[in-house]
């Protein structure tokens, strides 16, 4: 029988699960760039342009798995990280991730999820992996030869109002309140 979910609220927290929270609670949440970099150089170095894109991909996905940093945290039974902090976002620069360049000088200062990144990393994005992506990038790829709707889409997603909310930016996640959109509505949410 299904446990409702004010049964699972009454249950205790176990002491792991409690360190864990703690840890996660005071962490803070950093920009992390490894997967960019090795995207990016996979891509410039090994890629074989003649390949299947879904080959490509494949390819990318062992390059980048083979040699990802791997953290194993205290208190994990199962254990695996996206990125090289406890709370990392990864940056997806072949898809929409170079549209983030215009924020990344002061990503650690913005009001709504500022992310720590060093500054050696942000010129390393900067200099290094945005200007290969520019013209790579899965927008450029989906618009190519129509200019006026690519220009129309890169300016919607330098605004706030149209930040993509799914995984094509790779910048992060996007939880609504869901309790308050209830209350309220979409419109009154917004």
């Amino acid at each position: 029988m299904r446990e409702s979910t004010a049964a699972i609220a009454r249950k205790e927290e176990s002491p792991r699960f409690q360190r864990i929270k703690k840890e996660l609670l005071s962490s803070r949440v950093h920009l992390c760039p490894e997967r960019a970099y090795l995207i990016t150089d996979y891509f410039k170095h090994h890629d074989n342009p003649r390949d299947p894109m879904i080959i490509r991909k494949a390819k990318a996905l062992r390059y980048l798995l083979q040699r990802k940093s791997v953290r194993i945290y205290h208190d994990e039974l199962v254990v695996g990280n996206m990125g090289s902090w406890r709370i990392s976002a990864i940056i997806q620069p072949e898809l929409s991730g170079v549209f983030m360049a215009t924020d990344l000088l002061w990503i650690d200062k913005r009001k709504t999820t500022p992310l720590l990144v060093s500054w050696r990393d942000r010129l390393r994005l900067l200099f290094g992996v945005f200007p290969y992506w520019l013209l790579r990038n899965m927008p450029v790829r989906a618009f190519s030869g129509r200019r006026r709707e690519l220009l129309r889409y890169v300016l919607e997603q330098l605004k706030a109002a149209y930040y993509l909310i799914n995984e094509a930016g790779g910048i992060g996640h996007f939880l609504p309140n869901y309790e308050k959109m209830l209350k309220l509505g979409v419109k009154g949410y917004l």
